[in-house]
């Protein structure tokens, strides 16, 4: 008979065998035996680590996250799905859901962390955001706003680019 392969402790062929897999799969495999369990857990930590998919936007993902944990900024669009798919597209971007309340106070921490505003067209009136930040983060509750009964769930998009070296 020959001795059981130890998975927990080789992680070239865990991650060969799960990086084929989607997160289902994955959970299921980690059913089947203790060395795929620890192995994959070990997989699992270092795949879907969220600091490091935000370091492709962001200096200090620590920051990013307390600054969302603090406005309950969601993120949403290819972002999310590069995340649970592991995958990197680097012409991507980062989107976020922001109460309108908190709106000015994500977007001074964009402009705190390298970030500059990058005016653009105010959807779905048409017009031109102000290139003022300040102007243009204020008209998304006035004149330029969506029509009333929509700003309860999506007020406006401001735009902010970083460049990256």
């Amino acid at each position: 008979m020959y001795p059981a392969l130890d998975l927990s402790t080789n992680n070239v062929i865990t991650d060969e065998i799960m990086s084929y897999l989607n997160a289902g799969d994955i959970a299921r495999l980690l059913k089947t035996n203790t060395g795929f369990r620890h192995g994959g857990q070990s997989f699992m930590r270092r795949a879907y680590n969220i600091n490091k998919h935000l370091s492709y936007f962001v200096k200090d993902p620590e920051s990013f996250r307390r600054m969302q944990q603090e406005t309950g900024a969601i993120i949403s669009g290819s972002f999310a799905f590069q995340f649970f798919t592991r995958q990197h597209y680097p012409a991507s971007n980062l989107n976020l859901y922001v109460e309108y309340e908190k709106r000015a106070e994500v977007g001074q921490w964009f402009l705190m962390n390298d970030f500059h505003y990058a005016p653009g067209h105010i959807q779905p009136v048409g017009r031109r955001q102000s290139p003022d930040y300040d102007v243009a983060i204020n008209e998304l509750n006035g004149r330029n706003a969506l029509p009333r009964k929509h700003r309860r769930y999506i007020s406006g998009c401001i735009k902010f680019l970083r460049i990256v070296e």
